[in-house]
């Protein structure tokens, strides 16, 4: 896992060393990399929610979108917590995806979006009082696909996203839908 986490970090930091200097030679028009974050809440699904409630989402993100393109890229890492029905205890997913991104124009300033992708989730269980018997972890690959609409403001934006988690995890999919509202700069 530690390995998956470190080369999780590096590809990110790749992403943003790599765009940086082409958002840093032009001030004067719109900037290729953008940093944000975004909470909300998050709802389990499926069979993953007939034992967790429902639970909040922190997400960290970097766009970089190509001049060249009409598709751009985002890189998410997010945090995701539910409570457990019927026992003391919680479920948490931590997530890192690599993202394609298609903005649509339109004639107001809101800005609709698509976005899909890949990435690795770490789902991980603890039932208080269970002791050792009482924690669980696993890590599956999953996609994330939803949609979003921005609003672009003086020097930064603001969205509102809701996306579908599937985590394919060994014995069952672990999905849920964060909805969340974000910034970026």
């Amino acid at each position: 896992m530690r390995h998956t986490l470190a080369a999780l970090t590096a590809a990110v930091l790749t992403v943003v060393v790599a765009a940086a200097p082409a958002s840093a030679q032009d001030d004067t028009g719109p900037r290729t990399v953008r940093f944000g974050a975004a909470a909300g809440l998050a709802m389990p699904m499926g069979d993953f929610g007939d034992f967790a409630d429902m639970g909040f989402n922190v997400t960290g993100t970097v766009d970089a979108q190509p001049a060249a393109l009409p598709i751009g890229v985002r890189v998410d890492v997010m945090y995701n917590r539910f409570g457990l029905s019927d026992v003391d205890g919680n479920a948490s997913i931590l997530a890192g995806l690599l993202n394609a991104l298609l903005s649509f124009g339109t004639q107001t300033s809101a800005q609709p979006y698509l976005i899909g992708g890949v990435g690795l989730y770490r789902a991980s269980f603890d039932v208080e009082g269970a002791g050792d018997a009482g924690e669980d972890s696993e890590t599956a690959f999953g996609v994330g696909l939803g949609g979003g609409v921005r609003f672009p403001l003086s020097g930064f934006d603001t969205y509102v996203e809701a996306r579908f988690h599937n985590a394919f995890t060994e014995d069952e999919s672990t999905t849920f839908i964060p909805i969340t509202f974000g910034i970026r700069f």
